[in-house]
Protein backbone atom coordinates (compact mmCIF):
# COMPACT_ATOMS: atom_id res chain seq x y z
CA UNK A 1 0.00 0.00 0.00
CA UNK A 2 3.05 2.36 0.48
CA UNK A 3 4.25 1.92 -2.25
CA UNK A 4 0.67 2.59 -4.48
CA UNK A 5 0.65 5.62 -2.37
CA UNK A 6 4.26 7.00 -3.63
CA UNK A 7 3.00 6.43 -7.03
CA UNK A 8 -0.25 7.89 -6.70
CA UNK A 9 1.44 10.94 -5.15
CA UNK A 10 4.27 11.44 -8.03
CA UNK A 11 1.59 10.79 -10.78
CA UNK A 12 -0.43 13.72 -8.86
CA UNK A 13 2.70 16.21 -8.46
CA UNK A 14 3.49 15.73 -12.29
CA UNK A 15 -0.23 16.40 -12.37
CA UNK A 16 -0.29 19.56 -10.50
CA UNK A 17 3.05 20.92 -12.28
CA UNK A 18 1.45 20.95 -15.55
CA UNK A 19 -1.78 22.39 -14.48
CA UNK A 20 -0.19 25.30 -12.94
CA UNK A 21 1.96 25.95 -16.16
CA UNK A 22 -0.66 25.73 -18.24
CA UNK A 23 -2.20 29.04 -16.37
CA UNK A 24 0.13 31.25 -18.75
CA UNK A 25 3.21 31.72 -20.29
CA UNK A 26 6.08 30.58 -18.23
CA UNK A 27 8.74 33.51 -17.61
CA UNK A 28 11.60 33.43 -15.56
CA UNK A 29 12.69 36.33 -12.57
CA UNK A 30 15.07 37.75 -15.11
CA UNK A 31 12.05 37.65 -18.17
CA UNK A 32 9.91 39.03 -15.64
CA UNK A 33 12.43 41.86 -14.60
CA UNK A 34 13.89 42.29 -18.64
CA UNK A 35 9.67 42.92 -19.32
CA UNK A 36 9.25 45.46 -16.75
CA UNK A 37 12.58 47.50 -17.37
CA UNK A 38 11.31 47.82 -20.91
CA UNK A 39 7.86 47.73 -20.47
CA UNK A 40 6.58 48.92 -16.65
CA UNK A 41 4.49 52.06 -16.66
CA UNK A 42 6.32 53.32 -13.15
CA UNK A 43 9.83 53.20 -14.99
CA UNK A 44 9.01 55.24 -17.99
CA UNK A 45 7.77 57.86 -15.22
CA UNK A 46 10.85 57.82 -13.87
CA UNK A 47 12.57 57.74 -17.01
CA UNK A 48 10.45 60.75 -18.13
CA UNK A 49 12.19 62.73 -14.29
CA UNK A 50 15.44 61.76 -15.56
CA UNK A 51 14.74 63.42 -19.12
CA UNK A 52 13.15 66.45 -17.17
CA UNK A 53 16.05 67.42 -15.48
CA UNK A 54 18.23 67.11 -18.22
CA UNK A 55 15.88 69.74 -19.86
CA UNK A 56 15.70 72.00 -16.96
CA UNK A 57 19.76 71.62 -17.06
CA UNK A 58 19.72 72.71 -20.82
CA UNK A 59 17.11 75.77 -19.51
CA UNK A 60 19.86 77.09 -17.36
CA UNK A 61 22.66 76.49 -19.81
CA UNK A 62 20.89 78.38 -22.26
CA UNK A 63 20.70 81.41 -19.77
CA UNK A 64 24.33 81.96 -20.97
CA UNK A 65 23.89 82.41 -24.63
CA UNK A 66 22.74 86.06 -26.50
CA UNK A 67 19.64 87.52 -26.16
CA UNK A 68 18.25 89.11 -29.42
CA UNK A 69 14.76 91.32 -28.95
CA UNK A 70 12.82 93.66 -30.83
CA UNK A 71 10.89 96.26 -29.93
CA UNK A 72 8.83 98.74 -32.14
CA UNK A 73 6.61 101.24 -30.32
CA UNK A 74 4.28 104.31 -31.80
CA UNK A 75 3.18 107.00 -29.91
CA UNK A 76 0.68 109.57 -31.36
CA UNK A 77 1.29 113.09 -28.96
CA UNK A 78 -2.14 115.02 -28.41
CA UNK A 79 -0.41 117.54 -26.25
CA UNK A 80 3.96 117.93 -27.52
CA UNK A 81 5.67 117.83 -23.98
CA UNK A 82 6.66 121.16 -22.72
CA UNK A 83 10.02 122.10 -22.02
CA UNK A 84 11.84 125.19 -20.40
CA UNK A 85 14.46 127.20 -22.00
CA UNK A 86 16.20 129.95 -19.91
CA UNK A 87 15.60 133.57 -21.16
CA UNK A 88 19.22 134.22 -20.76
CA UNK A 89 19.75 132.05 -24.44
CA UNK A 90 18.46 134.57 -26.02
CA UNK A 91 19.56 137.99 -24.01
CA UNK A 92 17.14 137.87 -21.38
CA UNK A 93 17.49 138.26 -18.08
CA UNK A 94 19.65 135.53 -16.02
CA UNK A 95 17.08 133.24 -13.50
CA UNK A 96 13.59 133.60 -15.73
CA UNK A 97 12.79 131.11 -18.54
CA UNK A 98 10.15 130.20 -21.58
CA UNK A 99 8.09 127.57 -21.63
CA UNK A 100 7.88 126.15 -25.23
CA UNK A 101 6.51 122.87 -27.07
CA UNK A 102 8.89 120.82 -28.88
CA UNK A 103 8.69 118.12 -31.45
CA UNK A 104 6.34 116.55 -33.37
CA UNK A 105 3.22 114.63 -32.60
CA UNK A 106 4.33 111.56 -34.39
CA UNK A 107 7.05 109.34 -33.28
CA UNK A 108 7.77 105.61 -34.15
CA UNK A 109 10.58 103.91 -32.44
CA UNK A 110 12.10 100.01 -33.60
CA UNK A 111 15.27 98.62 -32.31
CA UNK A 112 16.96 95.29 -32.12
CA UNK A 113 18.50 94.94 -28.64
CA UNK A 114 21.04 92.62 -27.28
CA UNK A 115 22.30 91.27 -24.48
CA UNK A 116 24.90 88.91 -23.01
CA UNK A 117 25.76 87.84 -19.69
CA UNK A 118 29.97 87.81 -19.25
CA UNK A 119 29.64 87.17 -15.85
CA UNK A 120 26.73 86.10 -13.50
CA UNK A 121 27.43 84.60 -10.28
CA UNK A 122 23.33 83.65 -9.81
CA UNK A 123 23.40 81.97 -13.28
CA UNK A 124 27.06 80.06 -12.99
CA UNK A 125 25.37 78.95 -9.44
CA UNK A 126 21.87 77.89 -10.70
CA UNK A 127 23.83 75.67 -14.06
CA UNK A 128 25.79 74.14 -11.15
CA UNK A 129 22.78 73.39 -9.06
CA UNK A 130 20.94 71.82 -12.04
CA UNK A 131 24.17 69.89 -12.56
CA UNK A 132 23.56 68.65 -9.69
CA UNK A 133 19.89 68.35 -10.01
CA UNK A 134 19.96 65.78 -13.24
CA UNK A 135 22.43 63.77 -11.26
CA UNK A 136 19.84 63.29 -8.43
CA UNK A 137 17.12 62.53 -10.85
CA UNK A 138 19.42 59.77 -12.33
CA UNK A 139 20.46 58.51 -9.36
CA UNK A 140 16.25 58.86 -8.24
CA UNK A 141 15.78 56.64 -11.11
CA UNK A 142 18.19 53.96 -10.12
CA UNK A 143 16.51 54.37 -6.85
CA UNK A 144 13.09 53.67 -8.55
CA UNK A 145 14.08 51.12 -10.67
CA UNK A 146 15.51 49.31 -7.59
CA UNK A 147 12.32 49.37 -5.72
CA UNK A 148 10.70 47.94 -8.70
CA UNK A 149 13.12 44.93 -9.33
CA UNK A 150 12.82 44.35 -5.22
CA UNK A 151 9.06 44.51 -5.79
CA UNK A 152 8.97 42.23 -8.87
CA UNK A 153 11.50 39.57 -7.51
CA UNK A 154 9.38 39.93 -4.03
CA UNK A 155 6.44 39.08 -6.15
CA UNK A 156 7.95 36.14 -7.85
CA UNK A 157 9.63 34.47 -5.18
CA UNK A 158 6.00 34.62 -3.26
CA UNK A 159 4.69 33.31 -6.13
CA UNK A 160 6.76 30.27 -6.64
CA UNK A 161 6.48 29.53 -3.00
CA UNK A 162 2.77 29.45 -2.85
CA UNK A 163 2.99 26.87 -6.34
CA UNK A 164 5.21 24.77 -3.94
CA UNK A 165 2.90 25.16 -1.26
CA UNK A 166 0.40 24.15 -3.43
CA UNK A 167 2.20 20.92 -4.65
CA UNK A 168 2.35 20.20 -0.97
CA UNK A 169 -1.28 20.77 -0.15
CA UNK A 170 -2.27 18.43 -3.43
CA UNK A 171 -0.22 15.77 -1.56
CA UNK A 172 -1.29 16.17 1.41
CA UNK A 173 -5.17 16.19 0.26
CA UNK A 174 -4.23 12.86 -1.60
CA UNK A 175 -2.94 11.27 1.62
CA UNK A 176 -5.67 12.26 3.40
CA UNK A 177 -9.06 11.23 1.04
CA UNK A 178 -6.80 7.61 0.89
CA UNK A 179 -6.77 8.13 4.75
CA UNK A 180 -10.42 8.87 4.78
CA UNK A 181 -11.05 5.77 2.64
CA UNK A 182 -8.95 2.97 4.64
CA UNK A 183 -10.78 4.96 7.65
CA UNK A 184 -14.30 4.09 6.54
CA UNK A 185 -13.10 0.73 5.87
CA UNK A 186 -11.92 0.26 8.78
CA UNK A 187 -15.28 1.46 10.50
CA UNK A 188 -17.00 -1.08 8.33
CA UNK A 189 -15.18 -3.85 9.50
CA UNK A 190 -15.66 -2.65 13.53
CA UNK A 191 -11.86 -1.50 13.46
CA UNK A 192 -12.59 2.05 13.95
CA UNK A 193 -15.20 4.67 15.38
CA UNK A 194 -17.39 7.08 13.81
CA UNK A 195 -15.45 10.15 15.28
CA UNK A 196 -12.24 8.87 13.75
CA UNK A 197 -13.98 9.38 10.79
CA UNK A 198 -15.14 12.47 11.40
CA UNK A 199 -11.32 13.73 12.79
CA UNK A 200 -10.12 12.51 9.05
CA UNK A 201 -13.03 14.44 7.17
CA UNK A 202 -12.20 17.46 9.23
CA UNK A 203 -8.78 17.32 8.22
CA UNK A 204 -9.24 17.06 4.85
CA UNK A 205 -12.18 19.95 4.95
CA UNK A 206 -9.66 22.13 6.56
CA UNK A 207 -6.33 21.40 3.69
CA UNK A 208 -9.26 21.98 0.83
CA UNK A 209 -9.81 25.28 2.40
CA UNK A 210 -5.32 25.92 2.96
CA UNK A 211 -5.50 24.50 -0.54
CA UNK A 212 -7.91 26.94 -2.16
CA UNK A 213 -6.85 29.94 -0.60
CA UNK A 214 -3.38 29.14 -1.69
CA UNK A 215 -4.46 28.80 -5.29
CA UNK A 216 -6.40 32.57 -4.53
CA UNK A 217 -3.57 34.32 -3.06
CA UNK A 218 -1.18 32.66 -5.48
CA UNK A 219 -3.42 33.93 -8.65
CA UNK A 220 -3.75 37.65 -7.00
CA UNK A 221 0.06 37.63 -6.99
CA UNK A 222 0.31 36.92 -10.75
CA UNK A 223 -2.26 39.53 -11.49
CA UNK A 224 -0.04 42.12 -9.68
CA UNK A 225 3.27 40.72 -11.03
CA UNK A 226 1.80 41.02 -14.58
CA UNK A 227 0.57 44.69 -14.17
CA UNK A 228 4.12 44.95 -12.55
CA UNK A 229 5.66 44.04 -15.20
CA UNK A 230 3.94 45.42 -18.10
CA UNK A 231 1.78 43.37 -19.25
CA UNK A 232 -1.63 43.66 -19.95
CA UNK A 233 -3.91 41.44 -17.67
CA UNK A 234 -5.88 39.74 -19.98
CA UNK A 235 -2.00 37.99 -20.94
CA UNK A 236 -1.79 35.14 -18.55
CA UNK A 237 1.20 35.00 -17.05
CA UNK A 238 3.33 31.90 -14.72
CA UNK A 239 6.16 31.96 -13.06
CA UNK A 240 8.69 28.77 -13.14
CA UNK A 241 8.61 26.35 -10.70
CA UNK A 242 10.75 26.64 -7.09
CA UNK A 243 14.35 25.82 -7.61
CA UNK A 244 15.80 22.33 -5.51
CA UNK A 245 19.19 24.44 -4.60
CA UNK A 246 19.74 27.60 -2.93
CA UNK A 247 20.71 30.70 -4.66
CA UNK A 248 24.75 31.82 -4.56
CA UNK A 249 25.24 34.00 -1.94
CA UNK A 250 25.66 37.65 -2.52
CA UNK A 251 29.17 38.77 -3.23
CA UNK A 252 30.21 41.23 -0.28
CA UNK A 253 30.48 44.67 -1.12
CA UNK A 254 31.20 48.08 0.54
CA UNK A 255 27.19 49.75 1.69
CA UNK A 256 28.90 53.05 0.46
CA UNK A 257 27.85 51.96 -3.29
CA UNK A 258 24.39 52.34 -2.25
CA UNK A 259 21.73 54.24 -4.05
CA UNK A 260 20.33 55.68 -1.17
CA UNK A 261 23.54 56.78 0.14
CA UNK A 262 24.78 58.22 -3.64
CA UNK A 263 21.46 60.15 -3.57
CA UNK A 264 22.16 61.63 -0.16
CA UNK A 265 26.09 62.88 -1.17
CA UNK A 266 23.66 64.47 -3.92
CA UNK A 267 21.62 66.19 -1.43
CA UNK A 268 24.52 67.31 0.66
CA UNK A 269 26.46 68.43 -2.30
CA UNK A 270 23.75 70.66 -3.87
CA UNK A 271 23.42 72.18 0.21
CA UNK A 272 26.94 73.19 -0.36
CA UNK A 273 26.61 74.65 -3.86
CA UNK A 274 23.90 77.12 -2.50
CA UNK A 275 25.65 78.20 0.72
CA UNK A 276 28.63 79.10 -1.19
CA UNK A 277 26.48 80.91 -4.00
CA UNK A 278 24.57 82.31 -1.00
CA UNK A 279 27.94 83.42 -0.11
CA UNK A 280 29.54 85.19 -3.57
CA UNK A 281 26.32 86.76 -3.86
CA UNK A 282 26.79 89.37 -1.39
CA UNK A 283 29.72 90.61 -2.98
CA UNK A 284 29.96 89.31 -6.84
CA UNK A 285 29.52 91.44 -9.29
CA UNK A 286 27.71 90.74 -12.82
CA UNK A 287 28.82 92.33 -16.16
CA UNK A 288 26.63 92.40 -19.44
CA UNK A 289 27.47 93.16 -22.94
CA UNK A 290 24.14 95.30 -24.19
CA UNK A 291 23.88 96.47 -27.56
CA UNK A 292 21.01 98.21 -30.17
CA UNK A 293 20.40 98.98 -33.34
CA UNK A 294 17.01 100.80 -34.72
CA UNK A 295 15.73 103.67 -35.91
CA UNK A 296 13.43 106.52 -34.37
CA UNK A 297 11.02 108.16 -36.92
CA UNK A 298 9.14 111.68 -36.21
CA UNK A 299 6.41 113.16 -38.07
CA UNK A 300 4.05 115.90 -38.53
CA UNK A 301 0.67 116.13 -40.38
CA UNK A 302 -0.24 119.70 -40.66
CA UNK A 303 -0.08 121.37 -44.32
CA UNK A 304 2.03 122.80 -45.76
CA UNK A 305 4.95 120.68 -44.16
CA UNK A 306 3.55 117.04 -43.34
CA UNK A 307 6.08 114.94 -43.44
CA UNK A 308 7.56 111.32 -41.93
CA UNK A 309 11.22 111.15 -41.60
CA UNK A 310 13.26 108.49 -39.74
CA UNK A 311 16.64 108.31 -37.99
CA UNK A 312 19.41 105.58 -36.90
CA UNK A 313 20.28 104.93 -33.68
CA UNK A 314 22.63 102.18 -32.33
CA UNK A 315 24.78 101.89 -29.02
CA UNK A 316 27.25 98.91 -27.67
CA UNK A 317 28.23 99.24 -24.49
CA UNK A 318 29.02 97.26 -20.93
CA UNK A 319 26.63 97.10 -17.78
CA UNK A 320 27.85 96.23 -14.45
CA UNK A 321 26.08 95.51 -11.26
CA UNK A 322 27.50 95.76 -8.01
CA UNK A 323 25.48 94.73 -4.64
CA UNK A 324 25.78 97.09 -2.47
CA UNK A 325 23.77 96.40 0.85
CA UNK A 326 20.13 94.44 0.32
CA UNK A 327 19.42 94.27 3.84
CA UNK A 328 20.29 91.77 6.21
CA UNK A 329 18.49 89.08 4.21
CA UNK A 330 21.06 87.41 2.75
CA UNK A 331 23.12 86.84 5.85
CA UNK A 332 19.58 85.00 7.45
CA UNK A 333 19.55 83.01 4.12
CA UNK A 334 23.51 82.01 4.89
CA UNK A 335 22.61 80.87 8.74
CA UNK A 336 19.63 78.79 7.68
CA UNK A 337 21.88 77.37 4.71
CA UNK A 338 24.33 76.78 7.42
CA UNK A 339 22.28 74.91 9.46
CA UNK A 340 20.56 72.84 6.56
CA UNK A 341 24.25 71.50 5.26
CA UNK A 342 24.64 70.38 8.85
CA UNK A 343 21.98 68.39 9.14
CA UNK A 344 22.83 66.88 5.30
CA UNK A 345 26.25 66.23 6.78
CA UNK A 346 25.20 64.13 10.03
CA UNK A 347 22.09 62.53 7.87
CA UNK A 348 25.05 61.33 5.56
CA UNK A 349 27.00 59.76 8.52
CA UNK A 350 24.12 58.35 9.99
CA UNK A 351 22.99 56.60 7.21
CA UNK A 352 26.00 55.68 6.34
CA UNK A 353 26.72 53.88 9.80
CA UNK A 354 22.88 52.44 9.96
CA UNK A 355 23.45 50.46 6.69
CA UNK A 356 26.92 49.77 7.42
CA UNK A 357 25.09 47.72 10.61
CA UNK A 358 22.48 46.72 8.25
CA UNK A 359 24.84 45.38 5.75
CA UNK A 360 26.32 43.42 9.07
CA UNK A 361 23.25 41.59 10.25
CA UNK A 362 21.49 40.85 6.45
CA UNK A 363 25.10 38.95 5.94
CA UNK A 364 24.51 36.98 9.74
CA UNK A 365 20.70 36.45 8.87
CA UNK A 366 21.62 34.72 5.22
CA UNK A 367 24.43 32.91 7.24
CA UNK A 368 21.78 31.73 10.17
CA UNK A 369 18.83 31.02 6.99
CA UNK A 370 21.69 28.95 5.54
CA UNK A 371 22.16 26.86 8.84
CA UNK A 372 18.40 26.81 9.35
CA UNK A 373 17.34 25.55 5.93
CA UNK A 374 19.97 22.51 6.24
CA UNK A 375 18.42 21.47 9.63
CA UNK A 376 15.08 22.00 8.07
CA UNK A 377 15.51 19.65 5.32
CA UNK A 378 16.71 17.15 7.67
CA UNK A 379 13.97 17.10 9.77
CA UNK A 380 11.17 17.42 6.86
CA UNK A 381 13.23 14.14 5.62
CA UNK A 382 12.88 12.81 9.19
CA UNK A 383 8.91 13.51 9.66
CA UNK A 384 8.25 12.19 5.74
CA UNK A 385 10.08 8.96 6.87
CA UNK A 386 7.94 8.27 10.11
CA UNK A 387 4.53 9.65 8.60
CA UNK A 388 5.48 7.15 6.08
CA UNK A 389 6.03 4.41 8.63
CA UNK A 390 3.50 5.20 10.58
CA UNK A 391 0.78 5.05 7.85
CA UNK A 392 2.42 1.51 7.17
CA UNK A 393 2.27 0.85 10.68
CA UNK A 394 -1.48 2.20 10.67
CA UNK A 395 -2.65 -0.06 7.58
CA UNK A 396 -1.18 -2.81 9.49
CA UNK A 397 -3.25 -2.27 12.77
CA UNK A 398 -0.14 -1.55 15.22
CA UNK A 399 -0.81 2.18 15.02
CA UNK A 400 -3.59 4.61 16.24
CA UNK A 401 -5.27 7.08 14.12
CA UNK A 402 -4.12 9.35 16.63
CA UNK A 403 -0.48 8.57 16.25
CA UNK A 404 -0.86 8.57 12.32
CA UNK A 405 -2.98 12.20 12.78
CA UNK A 406 0.15 13.69 15.09
CA UNK A 407 2.67 11.98 12.33
CA UNK A 408 0.77 13.90 9.55
CA UNK A 409 0.55 17.36 11.53
CA UNK A 410 4.57 16.83 12.15
CA UNK A 411 5.01 16.25 8.70
CA UNK A 412 3.30 19.54 7.22
CA UNK A 413 4.91 21.86 9.89
CA UNK A 414 8.12 20.44 8.91
CA UNK A 415 7.17 20.98 5.09
CA UNK A 416 6.05 24.73 6.57
CA UNK A 417 9.02 25.33 8.47
CA UNK A 418 11.23 23.96 5.52
CA UNK A 419 9.45 26.92 3.65
CA UNK A 420 10.11 29.90 5.70
CA UNK A 421 14.10 28.64 5.87
CA UNK A 422 14.02 29.20 2.52
CA UNK A 423 12.09 32.51 2.46
CA UNK A 424 14.47 33.54 5.10
CA UNK A 425 17.23 33.06 2.49
CA UNK A 426 15.94 34.83 -0.12
CA UNK A 427 14.48 38.17 2.06
CA UNK A 428 18.70 38.26 3.27
CA UNK A 429 19.87 37.83 -0.27
CA UNK A 430 17.49 40.53 -1.27
CA UNK A 431 18.30 42.82 1.42
CA UNK A 432 22.41 42.30 0.84
CA UNK A 433 21.86 43.23 -3.12
CA UNK A 434 19.69 46.10 -1.84
CA UNK A 435 22.36 47.34 0.46
CA UNK A 436 25.31 47.07 -1.89
CA UNK A 437 23.53 48.41 -4.46
CA UNK A 438 22.81 45.27 -6.78
CA UNK A 439 19.43 45.38 -7.65
CA UNK A 440 20.12 46.49 -11.41
CA UNK A 441 18.55 45.43 -14.78
CA UNK A 442 20.86 44.09 -17.12
CA UNK A 443 19.36 45.65 -20.00
CA UNK A 444 18.85 50.26 -20.02
CA UNK A 445 16.88 51.10 -22.27
CA UNK A 446 17.64 54.85 -21.22
CA UNK A 447 19.13 56.52 -23.92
Amino acid sequence: MLVNIHKSMTLLLLASLSVLSAGGQSLGLEDCLNQANAHSKSMQLSRNQVAIGKERLQEVQAGFLPKVQGNVDYKYFTQLPYQLLPLSVFGGPAGQFREAQFGVPHNINAQLQLSMPLYNAQLVAAAQSARLGSEMAEVQHQKSSEQLYAEITVLYHNAQLLGHQMLLLDSNLLQAEQLLQQVRLMQSQGMARTTDVEQVRLQLAELQLQRQQAANAREQLLNVLTIAIGKPISDPLEVEPLPTTLPGRPTSQSATTSTELRLYQLKQQLAERELRSLRTSRWTPNLHLIAAYGTTGFGYDQQPNDFLRFYPIGFAGLQLQYPLFNGTATQRKINTKKLEVDNSRLQLALLSDQQTVQLQNAHLDRLLAEQSIQNRSEQLVLARNIDAQTRLRHGQGTASLTDLLLADQARRQAEQQHLAALVAVLKADLEIKRLQGQLQFKANPLP
